[in-house]
C-alpha cells in the first residue's frame, strides 16, 4: 500500500524559518562579525541558503504529497510536479467517496480522483479535507 504525506501549511512556521534564513544572510552580508573573510560569515550565508532550499523543495521530497490550509489543498499523486492539482474549498461541491474514488464538482465541472492502491486512512483523510468546505 502506498502512503501519502500530508503537510499542513502554517504561516507562523513558514515565517519563522524564512526569518531565520533572512537573519543569517543579513548578518553574513553586512559582516557584523569583524574578521575579514570570516568562516563564520560564509557559514551563516550558506546556512541561510540551505534553510531556503529545504523549505521550498519540501514538496518534492515525497512521491505522494498533499498540502493544505484553510483555503484549499494541493494533491500530487506521482513524481510529476506538473500533474499536481490545487483545489480551493469555495469552488468544491458534492464530494462523494466511492470505494477508492473521490468524485466531486469543481468550478461547475465534474471530476474524480482515483486513489486505488493507497492506504484507506489516507483516502479517508483526503475525503475529509475535500469535505471541509466552508
Amino acid at each position: 500500500m502506498k502512503t501519502i504525506h500530508f503537510y499542513k501549511l502554517n504561516l507562523l512556521k513558514t515565517m519563522l524559518f524564512l526569518g531565520l534564513a533572512a537573519v543569517c544572510m543579513f548578518v553574513s552580508f553586512f559582516e557584523f562579525i569583524a574578521e575579514e573573510n570570516s568562516l563564520t560569515n560564509r557559514l551563516l550565508n550558506s546556512l541561510g541558503y540551505l534553510i531556503i532550499a529545504i523549505h521550498f523543495t519540501k514538496t518534492l521530497w515525497y512521491k505522494y504529497y498533499v498540502s493544505h490550509n484553510k483555503k484549499g489543498l494541493t494533491i500530487r499523486l506521482n513524481r510529476n510536479i506538473l500533474q499536481e492539482r490545487t483545489f480551493m474549498y469555495k469552488h468544491l461541491k458534492a464530494v462523494v467517496l466511492e470505494d477508492t474514488t473521490i468524485s466531486f464538482q469543481y468550478r461547475k465541472r465534474k471530476d474524480a480522483i482515483d486513489l486505488e492502491g493507497f492506504k484507506i486512512e489516507d483516502i479517508n483523510k483526503i475525503h475529509q479535507l475535500l469535505n471541509s468546505v466552508k
